[in-house]
């Protein structure tokens, strides 16, 4: 399915509420903290969608420059980093536009649940990563 970009639909994976808290840089769990935490987990939940595009590019090392077939680098750390691979596999991660016009929304009106937000969104948009990450080695084993 070469120059096909991939679309994959993910349950949503588990949450982690100690981590959410961790990029909202709260210190413990408080009363008042655990509170917004689940009123915000709430009204996300409404709106979350977890999908990944992805595509699959060859990748070939020629007198110092890395082709990935749509581009060309000479980053030798880049080339260390990818030397004995015949391809890359690159992919975009989204919880959808509807999470992010909440995130705007709340950016005007109240920081701390923008604050606890853009905190759902990183923990969110990492457990996607990771399924996603599971899910392509689960396949390539299955090769």
């Amino acid at each position: 399915m070469e120059g096909v970009v991939l679309v994959r639909r993910f349950s949503p994976p588990p949450i982690d509420r100690n981590e959410i808290l961790r990029y909202a840089g709260a210190k413990g769990e408080t009363e008042v903290s655990v509170a917004l935490l689940e009123d915000c987990l709430a009204e996300a939940e409404n709106v979350l969608r977890y999908e990944v595009c992805h595509r699959t590019f060859p990748l070939a090392l020629r007198n110092g420059v890395l082709s990935l077939g749509f581009a060309e680098t000479e980053s030798k750390t880049a080339a260390r980093a990818l030397d004995g691979c015949d391809g890359v596999l690159l992919f975009a991660a989204t919880l959808g536009h509807s999470f992010d016009r909440l995130l705007v929304k709340y950016s005007r009106l109240s920081p701390a649940r923008a604050l606890f937000m853009q905190a759902i969104g990183a923990e969110r948009i990492e457990a996607l990563c990771d399924a996603f990450a599971q899910a392509i080695a689960e396949e390539s084993r299955g090769k």
